[in-house]
């Protein structure tokens, strides 16, 4: 599980509520910023790449990161996921982001392991 006071020791760290799916590694996120200051922003993911939809197992992907998401609130109705972002180093017209749900796991990780990752 994510410690809430770790994590929001480091500015960069967020609340959000999925907007919609993409594709397997992109998605729309709602994003509180504290102070009721909300955005919706495209984040794709950190460290790792899924197939496109236009390719094989891409629309497998995005449907497993839909799932994953609807799967993982837990109940929470606002806001189920931690995200930690930063400005995308190779085009920087995006952000990158980890994506946590409320009870520890890692969107990334979990992509990995059932082999939507593109290698």
């Amino acid at each position: 599980m994510i410690d809430p006071i770790t994590a929001f020791k480091d500015p960069w760290w967020y609340l959000v509520d999925i907007d919609y799916v993409k594709d397997g590694d992109t998605f729309a996120f709602f994003i509180d910023k504290g102070m009721r200051d909300f955005s919706n922003e495209s984040i794709r993911l950190w460290g790792l790449d899924t197939w496109e939809l236009s390719q094989p197992l891409g629309d497998q992907a995005k449907v497993f990161t839909s799932l994953w998401m609807a799967d993982h609130r837990h109940g929470i109705k606002k806001y189920p996921f931690v995200i930690h972002t930063e400005k995308d180093k190779q085009s920087f017209n995006r952000y990158i982001a980890d994506v946590w749900c409320s009870q520890g796991h890692h969107l990334a990780d979990d992509l990995r392991q059932a082999g939507f990752e593109k290698v």
